[in-house]
């Protein structure tokens, strides 16, 4: 993990945007991982009780589980709408360049794939980019190498996925009206080689820069952790590029390279229920551990408590029973618990819910589809133009003149819920009068599950999930 610095002349130094949007994008990061990543860290998403003993404090930490984990499946499920059919290539796009995309990152990822995989990354943080590179070879006397001298070698350019996390720094320029890159840096961990058999992970940071006409590149990196990076290679001029080949897909755009993660406040109910299950789940634990109580006898006499022994009390108004907690908080807990449920699964539905003037009526929503877009429909519309600029600077280190199109399905968008459809499945849900099957075979009826939605499974799935939390919660397992 990058070490924050200080110092702006040091190629690590993280910009106040970027790191401004860390702890949310951290937070979702952290929730879609599951229940092994949160355990692991403890207090930060767990608090401490006051005067809590440590023993006691990881033992209600090893019963806190994610038991819905509603950023992953509402990531998973948004992507199917999107992904229900593949991106289909325009006719436009050049032949060698469609062979190309069988292996567009040249580690054997389809374009279909990595597309998909950059919209789920982006889906949890916000925005996530393309960033296209091709190998700096050159002919014997320096000269550029031809198309075929490249077919031969295996030179070609290929992506690379980077996360928002990665962005740590950049500067625009106006280009005639348009804001465009005059600097960016990349945060880009790796591993190298240590020892005959072992490896460490070392801190790289790539560098571009537009200057006059032309973009450069220098990759920096960091031995030993905390250390100032140190230039490893470069400055190279990014053959064939007039602008730095990055392009940027936005979920939930703020700003130039700034964005808000669609579903942070899901994963903030996510936390809450993770939280109050496992103070919940200790309770239990904690009731079910009966405390023996006997008044009447003396401090010192030996005491044999059980089902299998006979007890006698000298005095004549001693008692012998045990203590057990009332629980009386235990029934506001499990409703409190349900809450939490419904709420993250109708909070990933707002991605769905079109945006309106709010004197329009549902019905008039619906007829002028063709205008309004949901933040879903928004998105796909991103990825699409980030795709379609990646292919561009694709097509320029192969000196093509046009890296041509592509679709990005959107055919969801017709049947995209309007916030009155979403308010009212919401309050059904709520109030108990719809399950969340119902609210989910309802989207199926609309055409916007993905292809491969099965609603058995997904019905065995979602059962299976609150009959093990329900259990829990009812005291069937301490």
């Amino acid at each position: 993990m990058s070490t924050q610095t200080s110092d702006p002349n040091r190629p690590d130094y993280i910009i106040g945007a970027a790191a401004g949007m860390a702890h949310d994008a951290k937070l979702v990061r952290d929730v879609a991982m599951g229940t092994s990543h949160l355990r692991s860290q403890s207090m930060s998403y767990l608090p401490k009780h006051a005067s809590e003993e440590g023993s006691d404090y990881n033992r209600r930490l090893e019963m806190a589980v994610l038991s819905v984990n509603a950023v992953e499946r509402t990531v998973t499920g948004l992507a199917g709408m999107v992904f229900r059919k593949d991106p289909t290539l325009g006719e436009d796009v050049p032949e060698v360049m469609r062979l190309h995309t069988e292996n567009i990152d040249y580690a054997g990822t389809h374009l279909d794939v990595f597309t998909r995989s950059l919209f789920e990354d982006g889906l949890e943080t916000g925005h996530a980019g393309i960033l296209v590179d091709a190998p700096s070879v050159q002919a014997s006397g320096g000269r550029t190498l031809t198309d075929a001298e490249e077919s031969v070698l295996g030179v070609r350019p290929y992506w690379i996925p980077i996360r928002k996390e990665q962005i740590i720094g950049w500067r625009t320029i106006n280009d005639n009206g348009r804001t465009a890159l005059e600097q960016l840096a990349i945060h880009e961990p790796t591993t190298v080689v240590d020892g005959a058999f072992g490896e460490k992970a070392v801190d790289r940071y790539r560098v571009y820069r537009r200057e006059g006409g032309r973009v450069t590149v220098e990759v920096w990196e960091a031995r030993e952790q905390g250390a100032a990076p140190t230039l490893f290679s470069g400055p190279f001029v990014v053959t064939n590029q007039t602008e730095i080949p990055f392009s940027v897909f936005y979920a939930r755009k703020t700003g130039f390279l700034e964005s808000r993660p669609p579903l942070v406040d899901v994963a903030y109910t996510n936390i809450a229920h993770y939280q109050t299950l496992a103070d919940h789940r200790y309770c239990l634990h904690i009731s079910n551990v009966l405390t023996p109580v006997i008044s009447g006898v003396d401090a010192d006499s030996q005491i044999v408590f059980g089902p299998n022994a006979g007890i006698k009390i000298p005095d004549p108004g001693g008692k012998a029973y045990y203590l057990e907690p009332e629980g009386n908080a235990f029934e506001t807990n499990i409703k409190q618990l349900q809450e939490f449920k419904a709420d993250m699964a109708t909070g990933g539905l707002t991605m769905l819910q079109k945006e309106r003037k709010s004197a329009e009526t549902a019905t008039a929503s619906r007829q002028d589809s063709n205008v309004e877009r949901s933040q879903l429909a928004a998105a796909a519309r991103s990825l699409q133009d980030c795709v379609e600029v990646a292919l561009e600077f694709h097509a320029n280190f192969m000196r093509l003149t046009t890296g041509g199109s592509i679709a990005i399905n959107r055919e969801f968008e017709d049947q995209t819920l309007t916030s009155a459809d979403v308010d009212q499945y919401s309050q059904l849900v709520l109030r108990g009068q719809w399950s969340i099957d119902t609210l989910w075979n309802k989207l199926q009826e609309g055409g916007i599950n993905p292809a491969d939605f099965d609603a058995e499974v997904e019905r065995d799935r979602i059962d299976s999930a609150a009959g093990e939390s329900l259990e829990v919660l009812r005291g069937g397992v301490a």
